[in-house]
C-alpha cells in the first residue's frame, strides 16, 4: 500500500498521540477489508516520515512483504528523494537555475544518482547536546550520507542514502 502522508500526521503512536496515526488508520482499513495480518509489525509500516513531513509512505499488507521491503531499505536498493522549501538560511547556498522538474529529469537520466552539481554532506549523526530533541551532524553517532541540490525559488532536492532520524533537518542545518 502506498500512502500520501500529509504533513502534521504521525506515522506511529507515541506519547500524547496514541490514536490519530497512519499505523492506526492502516490497521483499521485492513481490518475493515478483512485483510489485516496479526503477524505484521508496526501496523504494516515499512519506513517512517517525521510528523512534520508530508510524502509517500510504503506500507505492507502482510509480514512477508513488510520484511522484503524493509530489506530493500536496509540494503539501500530504494531511492529516497525529497523536495524541501526553506524560508531562511544562515549561510547562502549557490542555487542552480534548475526547476524541480528539470532537476528530477536530470537525476533520473543519471541513474538516480547525484552528480557533481549536488553538495555531499556526510558525517555522523547524533542527538544535540544542547537540545535533545534535535539531531546534529558531527564526529559522533551513526554514519549518514546525503546529497543536496539547491534549486531556484528557495527549494532544495535532498537525496538521502542512509536513513537516520531527522537526517534531512540535520543535513540542512549542517
Amino acid at each position: 500500500i502506498v500512502i500520501n502522508k500529509p504533513q502534521g500526521v504521525a506515522v506511529h503512536p507515541g506519547i500524547d498521540n496514541e490514536n490519530n496515526t497512519i499505523a492506526n488508520y492502516l490497521k483499521h482499513y485492513l481490518l475493515s477489508k478483512g485483510e489485516y495480518d496479526e503477524n505484521i509489525k508496526r501496523g504494516g509500516i515499512v519506513h517512517r516520515l517525521d510528523k512534520g513531513v508530508g510524502g509517500v509512505l510504503l506500507c505492507a499488507k502482510n509480514a512477508k512483504t513488510q520484511r522484503e521491503l524493509q530489506i530493500k531499505f536496509e540494503n539501500r536498493e530504494l531511492v529516497k528523494l525529497y523536495l524541501a522549501t526553506y524560508e531562511s538560511i544562515s549561510s547562502p547556498m549557490v542555487e542552480t537555475e534548475l526547476t524541480y522538474a528539470e532537476a528530477l529529469e536530470a537525476f533520473k537520466n543519471n541513474g538516480y544518482k547525484a552528480d557533481e552539481g549536488w553538495i555531499k554532506v556526510s558525517g555522523k549523526i547524533s542527538r544535540s547536546r544542547s537540545d535533545r530533541r534535535k539531531m546534529v551532524i558531527g564526529s559522533k553517532g551513526k554514519e549518514c550520507l546525503s546529497y543536496v541540490l539547491p534549486l531556484k525559488d528557495g527549494q532544495v532536492l535532498i537525496n538521502i542514502l542512509t536513513g537516520r532520524m531527522h537526517q534531512i533537518r540535520a543535513t540542512l542545518n549542517y
